[in-house]
């Protein structure tokens, strides 16, 4: 029993920290890398370059990061951020443009969403003082 009590402490101790983490300055992404007759790319790896910006088209970006990217099927996973920290504030509407081996940008750039997990943390960011009403 004593172990017991032990272990939930521990796990009970644990989580106020796990609340107060900061948020990573990273962003996951995925895509489908395909050629202009809509055929996915070979594998292999490609230089991306991965830019933010704050309008649809036109504009400077706000952010960029070029990175090597692995490519399998057509499918490519990258973490933005991971050279280049991702400091905007996404209080408002942002959209990606990518770029492939130095080409120009691809077109129409990706408009970026929320998670639902986001939406949870906009309605804890408006509670005034903190507090809550449940677990």
């Amino acid at each position: 029993m004593r172990a017991l009590f032990t272990l939930m402490m521990g796990v009970t101790l644990a989580v106020p920290g796990a609340v107060w983490a900061d948020i990573p300055p990273t962003m996951s992404y995925q895509g489908v890398l395909a050629d202009d007759m809509g055929e996915p790319v070979g594998d292999g790896e490609y230089e991306l370059t991965f830019s933010i910006y704050d309008l649809a088209s036109g504009g400077s970006a706000l952010w960029a990061e070029t990175q090597t990217v692995t490519v399998t099927g057509g499918v490519l996973d990258a973490v933005l951020g991971t050279s280049t920290p991702i400091t905007l504030t996404f209080g408002s509407a942002y959209w990606l443009g990518i770029s492939v081996e130095g080409e120009a940008e691809l077109e129409p750039r990706v408009e970026l969403t929320s998670v639902p997990y986001a939406h949870r943390a906009a309605i804890a960011d408006s509670v005034v003082g903190g507090g809550g009403s449940g677990a």
